[in-house]
């Protein structure tokens, strides 16, 4: 039974949007309630049939993981002391767990990199050699689970496991890299699963070596770790990496923080065969592509912007107000016609980040409309918003709500 249990709500609201400026919603009346375990550290998939009428729930609570099916819960804390880190692959139908675990014989502490399917079970485990202060690998888990990619920056390896734990292919991405604690790697994998792109520092980045040390590198792989193609960045620096559902295109933001006379900040788009798509100055946070429209969709901490492939124009379709509010999350509707923003003032108090002030925008994704609401608790909780798989709806994650918002008038 889990301890100190609180009722979350689910709420629907009806947006109606208004013409150029935002049109406040106000606050947001509760429909519906759903028990979830407290301390709620972050919630991490949302899923709900097509009536909207059940709905699983992924969180992390302070006991470790829990699943709920409507009103039903199930823990899922992983076996040890310590709990890394948890996160859901883009279906939401298989999470990935990073657990250290103690061997009761011999006391000794070890990773354990459990994947979950949607039902609670466990597909496999995997046992991960990590050493002290050793940063955690990066995972990627494709949309049915067929591969799981686990990429090591301390060493620039990536390992390829088939859905029961068993290694396909072990890739080295430098052949003379050295140990590095400081190495930035970032894996994104295609929806369909058959894409894999991967970005990694030779070495961290030093002010030697400003814009001629050959440091940042891209790769587009398959699979079953096949190299598709290779690319090197003239920054020495990595930033983000994105790539399209479909794997037709993919984004990476680099940087240089040494270079003279100001600080270089570079977004690349690139299409599947390697070649460059478009360039523009910025960094991204939050990013979605509209494959179709050729379109790329992306978040600095203040504001939302719309690349257009075939021109390169770059429109600003949002900016947020005040100085200490940032944008902390961003989502593409599943017609691609609007977009979901959330604007709060992060500050750091009792030991950790809270994001109070909190609005989301909804806006079209010529930017010419836009909705606003405020959620009643005027404190937005991480990942702020989240798509709900199965019906036309996303959610607005705060401390003790799961807020459910429909998306309006998304036929494409």
């Amino acid at each position: 039974m889990l301890r100190n249990s609180v009722i979350f709500h689910a709420v629907v609201f009806a947006l109606v949007a208004g013409e150029g400026a935002a049109q406040s919603l106000g606050k947001i009346q509760s429909a519906a309630s759903l028990p979830l375990a407290q301390p709620m550290k972050q919630i991490l998939a949302c899923q709900a049939d097509t009536a909207g009428a059940a709905y699983r729930i992924w969180a992390v609570t302070a006991d470790g993981l829990m699943l709920q099916r409507n009103a039903a819960v199930t823990q899922l804390s992983p076996t040890g002391a310590r709990m890394a880190y948890a996160q859901a692959n883009r279906a939401q139908n298989r999470l990935a767990v990073l657990a250290q675990v103690h061997d009761a014989k011999s006391g000794e502490a070890r990773w354990l990199l459990q994947i979950f399917r949607s039902d609670g079970t466990q597909q496999t485990a995997l046992a991960l050699p990590l050493h002290r202060d050793e940063p955690f690998p990066v995972v990627q888990v494709t949309d049915r689970g067929e591969r799981v990619f686990v990429a090591n920056p301390a060493t620039a390896t990536l390992h390829i496991y088939d859905a029961n734990g068993g290694l396909l292919r072990k890739v080295r991405l430098f052949d003379d890299a050295p140990f590095d604690y400081e190495r930035a790697l970032m894996l994104d994998v295609s929806a369909d699963g058959r894409w894999l792109a991967v970005a990694a520092m030779a070495s961290a980045a030093r002010p030697q070596h400003p814009l001629a040390n050959r440091n940042s590198h891209l790769w587009l792989f398959d699979h079953d770790g096949r190299e598709q193609w290779h690319l090197i960045l003239p920054e020495q620096s990595l930033y983000a990496l994105r790539m399209s559902d479909g794997g037709r295109f993919l984004a990476v933001a680099s940087y240089d923080a040494y270079a003279t006379p100001d600080m270089i900040r570079k977004i690349r788009i690139f299409d599947r065969a390697g070649r460059q798509v478009q360039e523009s100055r910025g960094l991204f946070d939050a990013a979605r592509f509209d494959p179709d429209r050729q379109r790329f969709y992306f978040t600095d901490r203040k504001a939302l912007r719309r690349i257009d492939l075939s021109t390169g124009e770059v429109h600003t379709l949002f900016s947020a107000s005040g100085s200490a509010q940032k944008l902390v999350a961003m989502l593409l509707s599943p017609g691609r016609r609007h977009l979901a923003v959330a604007v709060a003032r992060p500050q750091f108090r009792d030991n950790q980040f809270q994001f109070d002030q909190a609005q989301v925008f909804l806006i079209s994704t010529d930017g010419q409309t836009r909705s606003a609401l405020s959620p009643p608790e005027d404190e937005l909780q991480p990942p702020f918003l989240l798509p709900v798989l199965g019906i036309n709806r996303f959610a607005v994650t705060t401390k003790k709500t799961l807020h459910l918002i429909p998306w309006k008038n998304d036929a494409r």
